[in-house]
């Protein structure tokens, strides 16, 4: 057996000679596994990370939208209602999960135009709907907290987000759900 003459170790532990394939699974095992611990470890640091509230979330004030489901029947929800560029900025982002789960949030914007979300720095899935300016549902889209963007896909005046299932549980679908406009607070809509 051939011993490394500088080390003098067997072979499959230098990056010399007939070592090297050896070391590269190695040093890919490594990785791999460093790779694992790091993803399992996101998200013990995105609960240890999370806020039960954040200055933009407390500024927005709280109003009663009222939404109609599929089959007509009238929903009064809570909601918090982001109508400052500050407020829509801020929205979900840092707050904890069982935070966003009890709340919805309605996005106003000063006027109709093709808007994106990201989920960046939020901790729970959510579903947005993209509304109109007379309240149609245009859309209802499924995010997951990361990096990709979620586009309305019209000008849309108003979306409304919510933890992940709010709206089929509520029979609301972008088909015939509705918001009424006239229960968003007056002074966010102008």
């Amino acid at each position: 057996m051939r011993r490394c003459r500088r080390c003098n170790s067997p072979p499959g532990y230098t990056l010399r000679g007939r070592g090297r394939p050896l070391t590269a699974q190695v040093t890919a095992a490594i990785i791999v596994g460093v790779a694992i611990l790091i993803v399992q470890a996101v998200p013990a640091y995105a609960e240890a990370a999370c806020k039960d509230t954040t200055p933009a979330f407390l500024s927005m004030p709280r109003g009663t939208l009222r939404l109609v489901d599929d089959a007509g029947a009238v929903h009064e929800v809570s909601a918090r209602v982001a109508a400052t560029a500050r407020q829509r900025a801020g929205g979900f982002q840092h707050l904890c999960p069982q935070i966003i789960d009890n709340q919805l949030l309605v996005f106003v914007f000063p006027r109709a135009a093709a808007v994106r979300f990201h989920m960046r720095n939020v901790y729970a899935p959510l579903d947005i709907a993209f509304v109109d300016a007379d309240g149609r549902l245009v859309d209802i889209q499924r995010m997951e907290p990361g990096r990709r963007l979620y586009a309305s896909p019209a000008p849309v005046r108003f979306a409304l987000e919510s933890r992940a299932g709010f709206f089929a549980a509520h029979g609301i679908s972008a088909v015939s759900g509705r918001l009424i406009v006239d229960s968003v607070p007056a002074s966010s809509r102008d």
